[in-house]
């Protein structure tokens, strides 16, 4: 295996936020299919955020924060995957390497991409019967957006780590869930619907490299090159290993609540739909109107991202 040169290693997760605003529908540059690519041979690099995590969007600066969610018994790790002609190499950096950051802001620098963050969206989206197209960034939970609260919500940054910003790049849902249904406090469990598992952004190094830096120390992360036949993938996960996910039961949303911080009658939790559910009144939904991709075959609850910022007032 390839070892990587000391500046190129790194690890980490991720979680969502931004001074200034957060992501929803006010304010959302969008781009539908068929949107012209930089490169005919597609993206040198793939931005992965998987886990726990909250996006938010900075409406003013066009900007994207990704911080990472301070959870218990999960690893925030950050791998780089390169992919030639001559196989697959991989290199990551120490947790403890990552944790030490805390607080810090991570720069990304994405070169000749045009300026500001966009988030993908293409035509009809109906998170209920299933309609929208499969890269939609509107599968991405939003806690302030009309499905759940409707209003900016207060945040304890004591519960999160690492901030990864973004000034370019389009955002879209890279995976989704299984059908889920979610209930709110003590209630009843009601149908959902399918929310982005993986949110991902695609990055052309032809026009120069990718660069992440530390804000408080001025320092180069971490630097992708373009290099021919080669392509990379930076996956920023927030997930417990994986032979304890099992272990730790399947409520794992609730973590959010000690960065939203809430009465618990005001928790939302979900489950995924069982095939019983689907017989005893789930028949009439299309739960399957366009092929979602799932980087887990497991019946547990993923660790799902969330955005904020929808509801009125944000930002």
């Amino acid at each position: 295996m390839k070892r990587p040169p000391n500046r190129l290693t790194i690890s980490v997760l991720v979680l969502v936020l931004t001074a200034s605003g957060l992501v929803g529908s006010e304010g959302i540059k969008t781009h539908a299919a068929g949107t012209a690519r930089l490169s005919s041979r597609g993206p040198s690099l793939t931005i992965i955020f998987r886990g726990l995590m909250a996006l938010r969007q900075d409406r003013e600066e066009h900007t994207l924060g990704v911080g990472i969610l301070l959870a218990p018994e999960h690893e925030f790790t950050m791998q780089v995957l390169e992919k030639s002609a001559q196989g697959i190499s991989t290199y990551s950096i120490p947790t403890d390497q990552l944790m030490s950051s805390k607080g810090d802001t991570w720069l990304a620098a994405i070169a000749d991409q045009g300026s500001g963050v966009t988030y993908y969206q293409n035509g009809i989206f109906d998170r209920k019967k299933g309609l929208g197209d499969t890269r939609d960034f509107r599968w991405l939970i939003d806690l302030e957006g009309e499905e759940f609260y409707g209003h900016k919500l207060a945040t304890d940054r004591q519960h999160m780590g690492v901030e990864v910003k973004f000034s370019k790049g389009e955002f879209y849902a890279k995976t989704t869930t299984r059908p889920l249904e979610r209930r709110v406090g003590d209630k009843t469990f009601e149908y959902f619907g399918r929310a982005a598992q993986e949110i991902a952004t695609d990055v052309f190094l032809e026009g120069g490299d990718f660069v992440l830096t530390s804000q408080a120390s001025g320092k180069e992360i971490l630097r992708l090159k373009e290099k021919p036949d080669t392509t990379y993938e930076l996956v920023f996960n927030n997930n417990p290993p994986p032979m304890q996910h099992s272990e730790l039961g399947t409520n794992h949303f609730q973590y959010y609540y000690e960065f939203f911080p809430m009465p618990k009658s005001e928790w939302y939790e979900f489950r995924i739909v069982s095939p019983a559910a689907v017989q005893n009144g789930l028949k009439g939904r299309n739960l399957n109107v366009v092929e979602f991709a799932h980087p887990l075959k497991t019946d547990e609850i993923p660790c799902m991202p969330v955005g904020s910022g929808g509801g009125p007032g944000g930002g």
